[in-house]
């Protein structure tokens, strides 16, 4: 009888620890869920900001085009008053 008493007491001891151990692991799983959980609104965030970049760089780029384009033309209409200036005409 104080065998089968035992037993239980020890069995009794090993689902509490076992009991213990599982409530850490959940804790740690719920830790690692928040923690996937940040890291993807981050990436989303991250995503967003690139596509806003790449949208800006987009613009300049046009704008760059845009700015050259006036330049040249500007240089084509000042070139023969250069010229003829430094001609002394």
């Amino acid at each position: 009888m104080q065998q089968l008493h035992d037993n239980l007491h020890n069995a009794n001891h090993d689902i509490g620890v076992l009991q213990a151990e599982l409530k850490r692991e959940q804790d740690r799983v719920a830790y690692l869920l928040v923690e996937v959980e940040r890291e993807r609104s981050n990436g989303l965030v991250y995503r967003d900001l690139v596509i806003q970049l790449a949208t800006q760089m987009d613009a300049i780029g046009g704008m760059t085009m845009a700015a050259s384009g006036i330049v040249e033309r500007v240089r084509e209409l000042t070139a023969p008053k250069v010229e003829e200036a430094a001609n002394g005409e």
